[in-house]
C-alpha cells in the first residue's frame, strides 16, 4: 500500500502517494527487495482519492507548510479533475496545479482570499503522476498496480485512469 503516506494525522501538507523520497513507493519497493521478495512479487498502489488540508498560510512554501486537516479530506479524483479544469496561472488568484517532480506526486491548493477554499491544499494521483508510476513498475519489473476506490474515476468520461492503467502495463 503505498498510498495514505501523509493525511489528516499529519500537521502539515504533504504528499500521500509520492513515488520518489523518504517514505515513498520507491522506499517500499527497495525495502522489500532488500528482505528478498522478487520484484515479480511487488505491487505498488495508487489511490483514486486525495487528502486535504488547511493551511495556515501561504509563507514558506505548498508541501510542507503548516495545516489543519479537512474534516472531511478526502475528494475522488473525478472531482479533482474539475478543480484542475479550474486551474489559473501562477500570480492569478484561485486554485493551482502543483507537480513535485523529485517525488512524482502531484497537488492542488488555492490562494484567492476570497474564495471559501482559500488556504485548501489537495494531495492525489493525477495522470501525469500515474503515467510515473506505470513506467516505474514496467521498468522495475514489478508484479503490478493496486488500485484504492475505483469508484473515483469517472464512468461518464469512459473511465481514464483505469484505461491509463491497463495500456500504460507491460
Amino acid at each position: 500500500m503505498t498510498y495514505d503516506l501523509a493525511g489528516s494525522w499529519n500537521s502539515q501538507t504533504g504528499h500521500h502517494t509520492a513515488l520518489y523520497g523518504s517514505g515513498s513507493a520507491d522506499t517500499a519497493v527497495k525495502y522489500l527487495q532488500k528482505q528478498g521478495v522478487p520484484a515479480s512479487k511487488i505491487a505498488i498502489g495508487t489511490p483514486l482519492y486525495s487528502h486535504g488540508w488547511k493551511m495556515k498560510s501561504l509563507d514558506g512554501g505548498i508541501v510542507g507548510a503548516p495545516a489543519r486537516s479537512l474534516s472531511n479530506d478526502e475528494k475522488t479524483w473525478r472531482s479533482l479533475q474539475a478543480l484542475e479544469q479550474k486551474a489559473v496561472a501562477e500570480g492569478t488568484p484561485g486554485w493551482h496545479m502543483g507537480y513535485d517532480e523529485t517525488a512524482q506526486a502531484a497537488y492542488l491548493w488555492n490562494d484567492d482570499p476570497s474564495s471559501k477554499d482559500y488556504l485548501t491544499f489537495y494531495t492525489y494521483e493525477s495522470s501525469r503522476s500515474l503515467a510515473a508510476k506505470l513506467n516505474y513498475i514496467n521498468v522495475h519489473s514489478l508484479g503490478g498496480l493496486i488500485v484504492w476506490q475505483v469508484h473515483g474515476d469517472s464512468p461518464a468520461l469512459g473511465w481514464p485512469m483505469i484505461t491509463q492503467m491497463a495500456e500504460g502495463l507491460d
